[in-house]
Order: C-alpha cells, then structure tokens, then sequence
C-alpha cells in the first residue's frame, strides 16, 4: 500500500536507470534514450551535451512502493540527479518532467534523500494516525465514494435519491486533503518563490479542512449551526475528537513529537 502523499503516490522507473558522470561539475545525470543523438545527450540545464566519452552507471529500480531510504541510498552515492530519475513523473523521470504540477513534490523528494529512514518512519506514524482518523470518520455519517486518493465525500449519504451534503473532492490532487500525511509542509513561501523545508505538520492548513468538514455535518438551510458548533469547539485536538474520538485527537500529539523523536528538527 503507497503512503497518501504526493512523492510516496509516484512509482519507481519500471527499468534499469543510465546515469552519466560529468567531469565539470562533478554530477551525475540520468539520461533517457529519448533525449539521445549521435553520442549527445540533452540535459536539463546544460542542453545537447557530448556524453560519449562520460563514465556511466546503470543503478536498478528501485522498489514499489519505494522507500526514502532506497532514494538516500542513490543520492549519497550518485547525488540528487541520479535519485530523482529513479522516480517517474507524468511523462519522464521525475529529472527529466518539468510538469508545473510535480515541483513541490521533488521537495518531498529531495527530503526523502536527506533524511531515509528516517522520513519512512515519521511518515509511517502519521499515515497509520491518518488511517485511523479517516476510518473512523466514515463511521460517523461520512461516506467515501471512490478511494482517498481520488475519492468524493458526502456526509449523511443514504442512497442516489437521499445523498445528504457534498463535501467535496478529496485526493492527492483534488480540493480537499482529508489525510493528514498531505497537510506536511516540505516548501516555505509558494511554490515559485519558496524554498525546501524539513517535513513540519500544518496545523492551519488541517484545521481548515476540520472547518469543512463542520460545515457540512452541520448544514441544513444555512451555516448557522455549524458556525455555532465551530465557535463552541475551537482547538484542533476538540475538533478531531468532535468528528472522531478522544482517543484518536489524542494520537494527533504524537505528529506533533515526531520531529523531536526522531531527530527531523
């Protein structure tokens, strides 16, 4: 089963990967067959460049679902090019696709190669909390239809005749991130002008998607209610507990240790 985030969604390269060193700037590069001609290789950001006489590597695939600590491997030994080509993207390799789109998941990518393992265990707590939290959502009168990764949510969904409130798209690239693995920041300041963070939880960014979920549970001609309950219930943790239980907001700390725990901060 994949971890409900951007990077951890994508699959390894199906093939053997060719990387090529360059003796000038001292990278390696991952080239692809279809950016080939009479010995030239073009590379993002040196262009068509002669690369026959390059040292090469061929590294295999990595695993799927693949691990940060499989990425570290590659990029300690071959740098950070060389691990992001191990990954498909939309089209190519995640080196090789300059899809808008994917940019802030190559900085998820480049902390996957910074921390390894241990961004796999930090995610791995918060994907089995997440599980929990969404579980047992959909046993309080919300209803998924499809799968959290491209789903829609309703609340008090009883049949095609008596659908209760749409709460909206939820998946990896819809509107409403439901799991808290996809509220991890890894970029400060937008995606243009940002720059690469360590994974820090987004306590705002969860509430607001806590707010939605109020607003159609409570929904009937207005807001009203759900405003009301929104003004009585106003921590996180007694919003969770609200829409869940008391013993999973109370598994929500442990996200907010894990950075301290394991060493991320």
């Amino acid at each position: 089963m994949k971890k409900t985030s951007k990077a951890f969604q994508l699959d390894p390269m199906p093939d053997p990967v060719t990387i090529k060193f360059n003796k000038k700037d001292q990278k390696w590069y991952p080239v692809d067959d279809s950016y080939t001609d009479k010995g030239k290789n073009f590379i993002y950001g040196l262009g068509w460049v002669k690369t026959d006489k390059w040292k090469e590597h061929t590294i295999q695939p990595l695993s799927n679902p693949f691990t940060a600590k499989e990425v570290k491997t590659v990029a300690d030994e071959f740098g950070l090019n060389a691990a992001m080509g191990m990954i498909q993207g939309w089209f190519y390799s995640l080196y090789n696709d300059r899809s808008y789109g994917l940019d802030y998941t190559k900085m998820e990518v480049a902390n996957m190669a910074t921390l390894g393992e241990l961004y796999d265990t930090y995610s791995d707590v918060i994907q089995s909390i997440g599980d929990e939290f969404i579980a047992d959502l959909l046993k309080k009168g919300f209803k998924l239809n499809g799968s959290i990764e491209n789903g829609w949510l309703w609340y008090n969904y009883i049949d095609e005749n008596n659908p209760g409130n749409l709460v909206g798209q939820v998946g990896i690239y819809e509107t409403i991130y439901l799991h808290p693995l996809q509220h991890v920041d890894h970029c400060i300041g937008g995606r243009i002008f940002g720059g690469r963070i360590l994974p820090s939880f987004n306590p705002i960014s969860f509430d607001s998607m806590l707010m939605t979920l109020f607003h159609n549970k409570y929904y009937s001609k207005d807001f009203k209610k759900s405003d009301k309950m929104l003004a009585k219930i106003v921590s996180v943790h007694d919003r969770i507990a609200h829409l869940t239980t008391k013993t999973i907001a109370d598994k929500f700390h442990r996200i907010f240790e894990a950075p301290t725990e394991y060493c991320i901060m």
